[in-house]
């Protein structure tokens, strides 16, 4: 018995319209259109039986998007950091439902998603980057549907290299601190911020970790400080403070040097001298966790408008400065690496491959003392 068939049916001028018809592998019958011949139509019935032999097309789905987009975006909550899932939830409610919720899943084509993207670039609204994003949780929706044997690919993937799914932009300069500037930094600080300050150029770790930091991750051997949970970011309805992971859900050494250590142990013996120590480095003054807008608002901004410095360096610029300086002093791309805490050594290849240009004209300078002089 054959596992698909082909057939056809006239149109008011007389031509002719090709179908494919096919069951998958739980019994559904299946019809659908064909642009093309019958050429065209033999591919396409071929394509859908080698999916159902695969197992990638059991049923073919007939929810529509919004029902399964708002099923995706409950499923997510408790798997991302609440700022993650409302980043989702505004793609979907402002750009993503209004452009294919009332569409079925497979109506969905990158055709259609091209002419989402182009129309939201046409309006000039949101940024390349915004429009982008938020093609991560159209992807993720669809290829749910794909996994669950609902939809036979995923059209919001981008596998070519020559024709990704995705607007072309320019990405921002990253800033970051010279070392005579990181300098004038510490240097304004306010002194209840210094120390902080201090942390985050000496060890690179981000804002939320630092300030989550105990006094019993400090290993005063080593020395090192153990990266095990960081404060979120507060949400805009909400007062409570959030300790979770770390952005990569994986705890790490960072390895100070004992300068760091120095300041960290009299930090420490000060806080035991008025015989109310709390448990944490950074505590407030009401001993619990800082708020992160906090510390940029009060004493980040104070502190980069007393140095002179650029108005919109950022907190996290700091993490940045440290990973420059690590580079320009001579440090290997993989210990970088291993500081920030990145999964793949690309992305520190991609963020920090520019040491300062002095360190380069230092760098060449080493290089040619090294192989020019002659060794006897």
């Amino acid at each position: 018995m054959a596992r698909g068939s082909i057939f056809t049916r006239t149109k008011n001028d007389g031509s002719l319209t090709y179908y494919v018809k096919f069951r998958t592998a739980d019994g559904t019958q299946v019809k659908r259109a064909v642009k093309g011949g019958r050429r065209d139509a033999q591919a396409e019935l071929t394509r859908a039986l080698a999916a159902v032999d695969r197992g990638e097309l059991r049923t073919i789905s007939r929810d529509r998007f919004e029902a399964a987009a708002h099923s995706w975006l409950e499923r997510k909550r408790p798997r991302v950091e609440p700022s993650t899932h409302q980043d989702y939830e505004t793609h979907l409610r402002l750009r993503l439902i209004p452009a294919f919720g009332d569409l079925k899943l497979t109506q969905i084509t990158r055709a259609r998603i091209e002419l989402y993207m182009a129309a939201l670039d046409k309006e000039g609204i949101l940024s390349r980057k915004t429009i982008n994003d938020s093609l991560i949780p159209l992807r993720q929706i669809l290829g749910r549907a794909v996994r669950d044997g609902q939809l036979p690919n995923n059209p919001a993937l981008s596998t070519d290299p020559d024709d990704p799914l995705e607007l072309p932009y320019e990405q921002p300069p990253m800033l970051y601190l010279s070392r005579a500037d990181a300098l004038r930094y510490l240097t304004a600080c306010p002194v209840d911020y210094r120390l902080l300050a201090e942390v985050l150029i000496g060890s690179g770790i981000r804002i939320g970790e630092a300030l989550a930091l105990e006094w019993r991750d400090v290993d005063w051997d080593s020395p090192a400080l153990r990266i095990q949970r960081a404060v979120k970011k507060r949400r805009a309805a909400s007062r409570k403070q959030v300790i979770g992971t770390t952005k990569s859900d994986r705890p790490r050494t960072v390895y100070i040097a004992p300068y760091l250590t120095e300041m960290l142990r009299r930090d420490r013996v000060e806080q035991d001298a008025w015989g109310t120590a709390p448990p944490l480095i950074f505590p407030s003054d009401a001993g619990t966790h800082l708020d992160q807008d906090n510390v940029r608002g009060r004493w980040h901004a104070a502190t980069v408008k007393a140095a002179g410095l650029p108005p919109k360096l950022r907190l996290h610029d700091l993490r940045h400065t440290a990973a420059t300086i690590w580079l320009a002093s001579g440090e290997s791309i993989y210990f970088v690496k291993e500081q920030l805490g990145h999964a793949d050594i690309q992305t520190t290849i991609d963020l920090y491959g520019h040491p300062d240009q002095a360190a380069h004209s230092e760098a060449a300078v080493r290089a040619a003392a090294w192989w020019r002089t002659p060794t006897g």
